[in-house]
This record gives C-alpha cells, sequence and structure tokens, in this order.
C-alpha cells in the first residue's frame, strides 16, 4: 500500500482501461455523429475488437526480441494515441485507426499484465502488485464509460469525451 511501485503500476493499468472502456463503450456512438450508419460504426468497433487479437500474438512474440518491455509499451503508447487522434479528427478514416488502436490496445494490455514481473524484486512483491494493480485498476478504469458520457451529455457532443481520450493516452505514453 506504501510502494511507490504498486501505485504507478495501478496508474498505468487504470490508464489503459480507462482508454479501452471509454473507447468500447463510445466509439460506435461517436462515429454515428461523424456521420457512418449504425452498421458502419458497429463494424468499426469490430474491426478494432478483431484486431486485438493479432495485437496480443504480436507483442507476446515481439516481447523477447525487445531490448525492454519500456520499448513495447512506448510503441504502443504512441500507437494507440495515434489512433485516438485520428478518430478524433479524421474519422473518416476510422477503420484504418481500428486496425491501429486493436493493435495498440490489446498490445499495452499484454505488457501492462507483466509489468509486476518486471517491477518486483522479491516473489511476494509480485504477488502484490499483481493483487492491487488490477483491483485498484478495473475499479477506476470502470468509471471511465459514465464519466465521457456524462461529459458528451454535457457538452452536446463528442468532442471533449474523444480530447479526454486522446488526453489519457498522452499521460499513459508519459507513465
Amino acid at each position: 500500500w506504501r510502494s511507490r511501485t504498486a501505485w504507478l503500476l495501478v496508474l498505468a493499468f487504470c490508464l489503459q482501461g480507462l482508454i479501452f472502456y471509454g473507447i468500447i463503450t463510445w466509439l460506435a456512438p461517436v462515429m454515428v455523429e461523424s456521420g457512418y450508419s449504425t452498421v458502419g460504426a458497429g463494424t468499426i468497433v469490430g474491426v478494432l475488437l478483431i484486431t486485438g487479437i493479432p495485437g496480443t500474438l504480436l507483442v507476446s512474440w515481439l516481447g523477447d526480441r525487445l531490448p525492454s518491455r519500456r520499448v513495447g509499451l512506448v510503441a504502443t503508447s504512441v500507437v494507440t494515441l495515434v489512433a485516438l487522434l485520428g478518430y478524433a479528427f479524421v474519422p473518416g478514416l476510422a477503420l484504418g485507426w481500428s486496425v491501429i488502436g486493436g493493435l495498440g490496445l490489446a498490445a499495452i494490455f499484454a505488457l501492462v499484465m507483466t509489468l509486476p514481473l518486471d517491477a518486483a524484486s522479491k516473489p511476494s512483491e509480485v504477488g502484490g502488485y499483481s493483487a492491487l494493480m488490477p483491483g485498484a485498476g478495473y475499479l477506476v478504469a470502470s468509471l471511465a464509460p459514465s464519466l465521457l458520457g456524462a461529459t458528451r451529455d454535457i457538452t452536446g457532443n463528442f468532442t471533449v469525451t474523444m480530447l479526454l481520450l486522446v488526453g489519457t493516452a498522452g499521460v499513459m505514453l508519459l507513465v
């Protein structure tokens, strides 16, 4: 509970969870607001989810070939940030952003789940980190859909909602 490292791990988990749950919940309505049909918007979300499968497999394969997980975390954070910027500012290319975003978000999740192994100096710390990180992380991330929806209700459109997701991805890159 008093470990700075543990809370950094929680923060990393929270940020990727906030983005994932926020985008899964609101991407289809954002795309409909941008002019897509409901079927087109659903397809965009489907592509995002389907490309997550190779994203997870790719990071597993690359994991042993990268000089450190930090390189992977930075790269996948940049990819996710680019996809969110794309959805926000160039929604006409949303299918492409979904391919990029699916790869990035799935890879970040896989990498973040391994962080307790890297951060711990003894096996008992791994257990503590592994309990606190997703426990507190999912608790905070579960707020994303409601908070982003409330933002949409207050502002009358998804512009600020998407900018909040972009900002969250920027903070994730820094973390």
